[in-house]
Parts: structure tokens; sequence; C-alpha cells
């Protein structure tokens, strides 16, 4: 209580007042006392007079909702179905005597592929189906919003373990395009590994087993054969391809060998990859006179010099242009044209 110099008294807060603590939330009453002055200055115990004040807290909107549990963890297996409930959150609000009505949401921010719903009850569910091998771990950030003005919003954190199920074929680790060189005789052409996006540790994926393909062409199965090494890779398993005859690169280029891969998981997973092999070229074709015509403009002998094209030289053989060099017939220079001896330009 504090005298004013006009003869008048203020009542005045000297600590933070909260609606919230029980002791506060009913007010206080204040029993003030006023004394005039007499002749000599002093009190007059005669002139006094007594008043009550009563003083009534009025609540605001100055707490966040509080969750019950602010992190909760959670294990779910990658194939569980749509709507299947994970966590139940709850959040109270201590405005307005813990009557305040809140509401729950998920920030999406934490949640872009919206592959998680809450209820109005605080429930959080599957929205969308989950990948394991695309997203190993959420963490949900789940918003409690009350309905004062304006609102106030807290934050808890749902952590979902998604676990792995052997849901991914196993595939080649790598693109092979072994090259085999042509008129070869028979011989191992390349070793295949194996690799699988599922947890090893949960003993989806390796060892691989390899074999071809059944239903592979005649020409291949008759031209390849593949085995299985159990042992290779670290005991992971491979494949060891090899040729069962020669080839000439004129007749056929490539061949595609397709291998069926098998994992360990349970229940496995079978998926079938194909193996490009390339049949190499080598020198064994003689070269054959050849003629190209090509039209070149030159507009009053301004034209710049500029490649027109390479020199035409008919040969089966399509790896030996570093092989030829090009010189003019007769070793007579053109005075119109130059010629590049190593490219043939």
């Amino acid at each position: 209580m504090v005298r004013n110099n006009d003869g008048t008294g203020s009542l005045k807060v000297v600590q933070p007042l909260d609606f919230e603590d029980q002791l506060q939330r009913q007010g206080f009453r204040f029993r003030i006392q006023v004394n005039d002055k007499g002749e000599d200055n002093d009190n007059d115990k005669y002139h006094v007079a007594y008043s009550w004040v009563v003083v009534k807290l009025r609540d605001i909107n100055d707490n966040k909702p509080i969750f019950e549990r602010s992190n909760i963890e959670t294990r779910v297996s990658e194939n569980a179905k749509v709507g299947k409930a994970l966590e139940k959150f709850r959040a109270t609000d201590p405005d307005h005597g813990g009557n305040s009505k809140v509401v729950y949401a998920i920030d999406r921010a934490s949640d872009r592929r919206r592959q998680f719903a809450i209820s109005d009850d605080g429930t959080v569910t599957i929205q969308r189906e989950l990948d394991r091998e695309a997203v190993p771990t959420h963490q949900i950030k789940i918003l409690a919003i009350d309905d004062g003005d304006p609102p106030k919003t807290a934050t808890a954190t749902l952590t979902v373990i998604v676990e792995d199920i052997n849901d991914n074929a196993p595939r080649f680790l790598k693109n092979y395009r072994p090259v085999l060189p042509e008129h070869s005789p028979p011989r191992k052409v390349v070793e295949v590994l194996a690799t699988d996006d599922d947890d090893r540790s949960k003993g989806n994926g390796p060892s691989f087993t390899f074999r071809m393909d059944p239903n592979a062409e005649d020409v291949i199965r008759a031209s390849f054969k593949v085995e299985h090494d159990p042992k290779g890779a670290n005991g992971d398993g491979m494949a060891v391809v090899s040729s069962l005859r020669s080839f000439d690169r004129e007749q056929q280029k490539e061949y595609l060998v397709p291998i069926v891969i098998k994992d360990s998981g349970n229940p496995s997973m079978t998926g079938t990859s194909t193996l490009t092999v390339v049949i190499g070229d080598s020198n064994d074709n003689k070269m054959q006179p050849g003629q190209k015509e090509i039209m070149v403009y030159n507009y009053m002998g301004q034209s710049p010099s500029t490649e027109i094209g390479r020199v035409y030289v008919f040969d089966k053989d399509d790896w030996d242009i570093p092989d030829k060099t090009f010189n003019w017939k007769d070793g007579k220079a053109h005075p119109y044209f130059s010629l590049n001896s190593e490219t043939g330009m």
C-alpha cells in the first residue's frame, strides 16, 4: 500500500500474479486502514476508518499445453497396414482451470510424404505405406494447440523406427559389361557379385545363390555357363560366368545373359539381372576400297578451314581406327584439302 502526494492511497502489485496458482486463484482480500492527522500532526486514534478491498484474478491464455509424454519411441514393421494405430498423445492446458480444449496436429515439415495422421484424441496412425529402404526412421513432430486467443502451441516428438522385412529382390552389385575378345577359346569371362537393399542384420540379404535363367535363349545356354561359388565375396556368394565357345564380333557384338539371384531372407526373394557380354574386336578382316561424296559450299572463297568428314574405308572391324594411318595416294597432297594421317579427317 502506497500513500500518494494528493492524500490518496494506491494498492500496487509487487510480485507476479498467476491464476494457475491454487493459492491465488480465489483472489485476495485486504483490510485498508485510514487515519487523519490531529492538531499536533500526529495520527489521531479517534479519526480512523477501515475498508475491505477484494482483488479477483482474471485468467489469460499465458500457458502452453503440457504433454504427458513429450518424447515417444515406437517400432513398426514396414508392411504394417494403413490405419494401424501407433501411439496416443495426451496434452492438457493449465489455463481456464484446466478446461481448455486442446486439438492435435502433425507438423507436416516433419512428415512431408503425409504418411501419418493424428485423430482428435491424439492417436497417431499410419496414413500411407512405409518403406524402410526409403526412410528407416521417422521423427514426427506432434502439435498440441489450445483454444486461447491467440492460441498457444506445444510440441512433442514421435520417433517411428521402421523394422525391415525381406521385400527387395537381389540384383547385380554394379553394371557389369565384360569384354570377351573374339576368337578366344572357352574361358572365364567375369565374376559377378550381388547386393540387396534389405537389412542383412535381420537375416535379409546375403548369402546369395546364382544360376542362369532356365528361360534363357538356346544360343545363350549353348554359349555361356553360370556357376555358383558359395565361398566367393567373403561368403556372400558370387557367380562365375564362363564362355563355352569362341565368338566372332562381325556376327554378333553383344550377348545378354540372364542370371537368377536368390537371397537368404524368410521368405526368400528372387530377382533376375542381365549380364551384357561385349565381344571385343580384333583386326581379322581386310579393308576394302570405299567411296563417299560430300557437298561443300565455299562462298566466294571465304569459307574458313573446317573438317568435312573422315575418309571412308569399308572395314568389318570397328575397333581398329587407332591402328589405321591415312596418306594421300602416291604421296601427293591435294592443293585444296588437308588430311590428318592419324584420324583420317
